[in-house]
């Protein structure tokens, strides 16, 4: 059954939306409609890397269908919204707390034309002039979104905050 709010595809809603810990979580506007976008996270399942859309208006969601080769799944990164784009950073591959910290970010963007998200950035290392920046940190657009601050998360580092620019 497709659903009229579903601005990307005619996919259907389907609901309970699934449990998942520890998911990256941004809000997006487009054409008037409000939605959350969940990226990652966990159940009972491997860490997901699926991309998730729950429209806030019509209280529905679906899994979004991204093109170009997936991503690593991620639990514990970040995401933030900026424009037509998903920026998502840093994580861990696995819930096991030995698993190495994600040092690398995506860029999903919306196409209004093809009416599709796609992969623009696949697992990107950080720039070398940043220093590590652990999960569970928080990312956020500022300057008009024209940065993001990117703030630490759980590592064995002290807390960091800092710009990143938004060229990839």
């Amino acid at each position: 059954m497709s659903h009229p709010s579903d601005p990307y595809s005619n996919r259907s809603c389907i609901r309970p939306l699934p449990a998942l810990l520890n998911a990256a979580c941004a809000f997006f506007s487009l054409n008037g409609k409000h939605f959350i976008y969940l990226f990652g996270g966990y159940s009972d399942k491997p860490i997901s890397s699926q991309l998730i859309a729950v429209d806030l208006d019509e209280e529905a969601w679906w899994f979004v269908q991204v093109s170009g080769d997936p991503v690593t799944g991620r639990m514990a990164s970040s995401m933030v919204a900026i424009d037509k784009s998903l920026y998502i950073f840093g994580g861990r591959e696995t819930s096991d707390s030995s698993s190495p910290v994600l040092a690398s970010f995506c860029v999903a963007e919306y196409s209004a034309n093809h009416r599709q998200w796609s992969w623009v950035v696949r697992d990107q290392p950080y720039p070398p002039h940043l220093p590590p920046l652990g999960y569970g940190g928080h990312a956020t657009p500022v300057y008009g979104g024209k940065k993001i601050l990117l703030t630490m998360g759980r590592d064995e580092f002290e807390g960091v905050s800092l710009l990143l620019r938004l060229k990839y």
